[in-house]
């Protein structure tokens, strides 16, 4: 409802006041309707900063290996 408004405060500056469009008028309709974009933007882009909730854990890394054979008795 909140991203409507601000989008038909922009609509009627833009076409209705093209001589003198209010300055007031559309930073108040941007400001009604970044926070619905930013919604938008956050669910189309992948979680940055980690793995997704999605993703399977990692396994353990597996202990480091000696390089030299075992001694003989």
């Amino acid at each position: 409802m909140i991203t409507g408004t601000g989008l038909v405060i922009i609509w009627r500056q833009v076409l209705y006041a093209s001589l003198h469009p209010s300055g007031l008028l559309l930073g108040t309709g941007l400001a009604l309707t970044v926070p619905s974009v930013a919604a938008h933007v956050r669910a189309l882009l992948p979680a940055s900063g980690g793995e997704s909730e999605s993703s399977p854990p990692s396994p353990p890394p597996s202990p480091p290996r000696s390089p030299l054979p075992p001694a003989a008795t």
